[in-house]
């Protein structure tokens, strides 16, 4: 019987004639597990000799038939690879197809058309056929095209156990092995979005056992992959534990290297792009470092703009991404040329793509982000509005339940504004259920949790200043402790986080004083203090809210004198270097709080940094509601400051000083009439002219008046004509 299996056994390396297979088949079984072995191995042999994969296929599918004739007998393992043979290859190519054409309206179609033939490839091609890693490999990248498509967690879970499936089956050839270990990887890295980073490091493996395998356009494929798995771990990272810049420089070097391999596919170029611009404004954002990433992003972005289809999904990405890369620079150049090119461009995007496309709701929740920093810069509450129509469009159509609470978080925070501004205590309740909607959402990151329970502490302090109701109060003091909990021990995040604490406990301390409870106040003030960097623009409003709690300790003898007047100039003066809005805020304090104790020096010096924060503020471009309360707090300046000046003997520098105030105000105000003076144009021409004429005066009296200090102590009036 060995004699025949081993001459059985060399004609079948050489031939498929299928009574040699049938022979061979039948012998098999007569052979003991050892001389089974013995026989594969032989025939291994043979086959790599002749270094021809038909061979090597022709082994696994031998071993496969040997395998099951064990469990359902040689007759039908022979009539079971038959059929897998003659079924699968086509079932499996016209799936490949149909998946291969999935973009736009028609995705999810073609999908569902592809899932019953692979359905049907996974049940002949049963294991160990060396056609079923194939076929779940395909399997599982359809099931992740529906997972991405619906947005529903289910498939992406299937997906991964049919492939995890595939990966313990799929043998040594590249040919099963790279799709194998690709559409595992891209599984693990979507189910990294929810998960504690063992589907990241896993995804990183698999791409690793890809990249010797993979050349060209693969090749770019696998180095996008491990650029996803970089820029996700930057997005993980904490802001102290050092890896941030490290992985972001990983991401953009990926990117690049992907981009270097796709020059024959211009739609993987096009993707490449935007990946490569999402990984350079990425890296820009960590420390805030030279422009010139979001520089090289703008150029890679317009270049996949101009050679993608005007059509592609692609090429709406790139447009969408130009925007918000756009915006990026804008806060830190304070271009206006970068923020109004971005609104244009999202407003195109909106009107030209069918609001069907699966995209089109993250469009409209950047273009709602857009909306309300214009709100912000111009204070018109239209703005705003359309930002909330759009924020409200985008959080129902959320692909993800993640997705879905970042939006619900966004779109509270602009209700709290726009409440804040009407006094609308329904809207105010409304955002504080979207918050802790967005809190009670399973699968947050860290970082996110911290971020959406501060806002609702925010939005609870908001409704207890509205309603005045203790357990709103309460709430936010809660909210902010929760996200404390959830916080990092060190940075930036914290430091906020103990300052708004300090912030809700000071306001239960202002309703019901307690002296231990304003100990707690000054101790979270302090370390808030102490997170905060000195560049930090922040610093200057930790040091007066610290002033504020101060002032409160020396009110019942918690604090001395000294103490509280150098932690009023430290906020000052902090606030001229990086902050003029909080200086001119902390100045006023000051000055409030030395009339209660009529120390008049004081008053005059912190008068001073309440003129050179003004002098800053009301040159910008501000909205006409940040310009009247600086106005307002300016002139209650002036009159404090006039009657420092009465009290030390100098009436005349008091009048100038009021005059200086009201001279501002008027101006600002004739400033700010220019709309209604080009409505009057129309109506009656001559008054405007009039208006015109005594506006440009008013000009020219209060700069020659700036020309002239303010501690003049003779004053001659001058004579009638």
């Amino acid at each position: 019987m060995r004699r025949l299996h081993e001459w059985a056994l060399n004609r079948f390396v050489r031939t498929r004639f299928r009574w040699l297979r049938l022979l061979l088949l039948r012998c098999f079984p007569s052979l003991n597990g050892d001389e089974a072995d013995v026989a594969l191995r032989e025939l291994l042999r043979h086959c790599e000799a002749e270094e021809q994969w038909d061979n090597v296929r022709l082994v696994e599918q031998t071993r496969a038939v040997l395998a099951r004739s064990r469990v359902i007998g040689a007759s039908m393992a022979i009539a079971e690879a038959k059929l897998v043979d003659e079924r699968v290859p086509d079932l499996l190519g016209t799936a490949e197809e149909l998946l291969s054409e999935i973009e736009g309206d028609k995705a999810e179609d073609l999908v569902h058309q592809a899932m019953p033939l692979l359905e049907e490839a996974e049940r002949i091609a049963v294991a160990p056929h060396p056609y079923r890693p194939l076929v779940l490999a395909t399997l599982g990248h359809a099931l992740w095209q529906l997972h991405e498509l619906r947005g529903d967690d289910k498939h992406l879970t299937a997906s991964a156990v049919v492939l995890e499936e595939a990966y313990d089956l799929m043998g040594v050839h590249p040919v099963v092995r790279f799709p194998v270990l690709m559409n595992y990887a891209t599984t693990l890295l979507a189910a990294s979005a929810v998960g504690d980073g063992a589907e990241l490091d896993r995804a990183a493996g698999l791409l690793a056992e890809a990249l010797p395998l993979a050349s060209g356009p693969e090749l770019a494929k696998v180095w996008s992959g491990l650029g996803q798995v970089a820029l996700e771990r930057c997005f993980r990272a904490t802001e102290l534990d050092g890896t941030r810049r490290e992985h972001a420089d990983n991401a953009v070097s990926a990117f690049e290297q992907a981009l270097a391999h796709s020059e024959d596919d211009q739609d993987l170029r096009v993707q490449q792009l935007n990946n490569l611009s999402v990984a350079l404004t990425e890296r820009f954002v960590v420390d805030r470092g030279s422009v010139e990433d979001l520089d090289r992003a703008e150029t890679a972005l317009r270049e996949a703009i101009a050679c993608g289809r005007p059509d592609s999904a692609q090429t709406f990405t790139a447009r969408a991404t130009l925007a918000s890369t756009l915006i990026e620079r804008h806060e830190v150049t304070g271009r206006k040329k970068d923020f109004d090119e971005a609104d244009v461009v999202m407003a195109e995007l909106l009107e030209q793509v069918d609001p069907a496309y699966d995209q089109y709701p993250d469009w409209q929740a950047n273009a709602a982000l857009l909306r309300q920093i214009a709100f912000e810069r111009v204070g018109e509450l239209d703005l705003l509005n359309e930002a909330i129509v759009l924020m409200e469009s985008a959080t129902s159509r959320a692909a993800t339940p993640v997705v879905k609470a970042s939006r619900c978080e966004q779109l509270a925070t602009m209700l709290r504004e726009r409440a804040v501004r009407r006094r609308d205590e329904a809207e105010l309740y409304r955002a504080a259920a979207l918050h802790q909607e967005a809190a009670d959402t399973p699968g947050l990151s860290a970082g996110r949790l911290v971020s959406v329970l501060g806002n609702l502490g925010g939005t609870m302090r908001a409704l207890a200043a509205l309603t005045g109701m203790d357990r709103h109060r309460a709430a936010a003091v809660r909210a902010y402790q929760a996200a404390l909990a959830a916080a990092p021990e060190q940075g930036a995040v914290r430091a906020a986080l103990l300052g708004n604490l300090a912030l809700g406990l000071q306001d239960q301390y202002d309703h019901e004083p307690d002296e231990r409870l304003l100990e707690e106040v000054l101790a979270l003030h302090r370390a808030a203090v102490g997170l905060t960097s000195v560049s930090s623009p922040f610093g200057a409003l930790r040091l007066h809210h610290l002033a504020g709690a101060m002032r409160r300790a020396w009110a019942i003898g918690g604090a001395s004198v000294d103490d509280t007047v150098e932690a009023h100039r430290d906020a000052c003066r902090h606030g001229r270097e990086s902050a003029p809005e909080i200086e001119l805020r902390a100045g006023v304090a000051w000055m409030r709080w030395a009339e209660d104790r009529l120390a008049w020096q004081e008053i005059s010096e912190a008068d001073q940094h309440v003129l050179a924060s003004s002098e800053v503020l009301l040159r910008r471009q501000a909205s006409r509601e940040d310009r009247a309360v600086w106005l307002v707090l300016e002139t209650e300046a002036g009159a404090l400051a006039a009657r420092s000046l009465v009290e030390r003997g100098d009436a005349i520098g008091a009048v100038e000083r009021l005059e200086r105030a009201r001279g501002r105000l008027l101006t600002t105000e004739l400033a700010a009439a220019d709309r209604a003076l080009a409505a009057a144009d129309a109506r009656v021409p001559h008054l405007a002219d009039r208006y015109r004429k005594a506006a440009e005066r008013l000009r020219e009296l209060e700069i020659v008046a700036r020309s002239f200090p303010l501690n003049r102590t003779s004053f001659e009036p001058e004579g009638s004509p």
